[in-house]
């Protein structure tokens, strides 16, 4: 059964473990920006059956913005839509005024997506996956 949870300094560990497991997404500083950042901004971690398979942390920009400064799920659980029941929980979380637009880039697929799944370069905004 799925659970999304507050991510705290309880939660590094596991967190650490998921980020060590993607090589191509993170450097090996990223832990510890991660813990960092913890403690100064609001987290969340997935469960499955008692372990933690995705986290995600968001700094609360202004009242209408908020910027992901990191996500990811345990890359042998990828492809199962668990990072969509995370960001789904994340943004049900956030003020009224954070709704839209989502934005995002994946720098390893190297592909920028508008909150319609649209290309950013469709919409000619900058955006540099490389």
């Amino acid at each position: 059964m799925l659970a999304v949870r507050s991510l705290t300094a309880k939660g590094v560990p596991a967190v650490t473990r998921i980020v060590c497991d993607l090589p191509d997404y993170f450097t090996s500083d990223v832990p510890g920006q991660i813990e960092r950042d913890i403690a100064r901004h609001d987290g969340w971690v997935l469960i499955d059956s008692g372990e933690a398979v995705g986290f995600a942390v968001a700094s609360r920009r202004s009242p209408g913005a908020v910027e992901i400064l990191w996500m990811a799920v345990d890359p042998s659980r990828r492809g199962h839509g668990l990072g969509t029941v995370l960001l789904e929980r994340m943004l049900g979380e956030l003020p009224p005024t954070v709704s839209a637009p989502l934005s995002t880039c994946d720098r390893a697929r190297r592909v920028c997506l508008d909150g319609d799944g649209s290309p950013f370069r469709k919409r000619k905004e900058k955006c540099d996956p490389a």
